[in-house]
């Protein structure tokens, strides 16, 4: 099993324990934690709109063209006749599960209710997949994330870990449903620089 070496600059003391992560992490990941153990306080990275289309999926076009038809996900109306300048790590899960059920040809209008319940769920996934819980631990509200999202006729999204279970207790003969965690890998996937930034 890989071995991960640990210093702790606050007791001078170091350690040595085994590398439970058998994904592969980005090389931006060591940089990204070694920084934060030498300097301490850490925000979530947010994205301009190009960078969010390229993490997302949406390009800039469709951001226009989405929040032109008030589809935007998180969108309140104070920003309904502007244009955003940053996006959080939030808004860009929200926009990358809307882009994948798009494709699927799930209404908008049901993919943003589905994105708007979903999105902490894919960002606990990514900071838990990359270790940073603990460093990035009071920057979520709630960490209790659910694999799967399935949404019926009625329009409420229900989280579970068991997608069969889950599927069961829907009313509605038809679904829609989505595995958060692979939107999570997906976002791990195309990100080029690290999801967390210094304070």
């Amino acid at each position: 099993m890989p071995l991960t070496a640990r210093f702790s600059p606050k007791t001078g003391h170091g350690s040595v324990e085994p590398n439970r992560t058998l994904r592969q992490q980005p090389w931006w990941v060591d940089t990204v934690e070694n920084r934060v153990s030498l300097f301490g306080m850490i925000l979530l990275a947010t994205y301009a709109p190009k960078e969010a289309g390229a993490l997302s999926g949406v390009t800039s076009d469709v951001q226009r063209e989405w929040r032109r038809r008030k589809l935007m996900p998180f969108m309140v109306p104070s920003q309904e006749s502007r244009e955003w300048k940053n996006f959080d790590l939030w808004e860009v899960s929200a926009l990358t599960i809307m882009r994948t059920l798009s494709e699927f040809e799930v209404p908008l209008g049901t993919a943003r209710t589905i994105a708007e319940a979903s999105a902490n769920h894919v960002v606990v996934f990514i900071l838990e997949r990359l270790d940073l819980k603990k460093s990035c631990f009071g920057l979520v509200k709630n960490w209790k994330a659910q694999r799967f999202v399935v949404i019926g006729s009625d329009k409420v999204p229900q989280f579970s870990d068991d997608l069969e279970k889950l599927l069961l207790r829907q009313n509605s003969p038809a679904t829609t449903s989505l595995d958060l965690e692979k939107i999570a890998d997906l976002m791990i996937d195309r990100a080029t620089r690290p999801f967390v930034e210094e304070a």
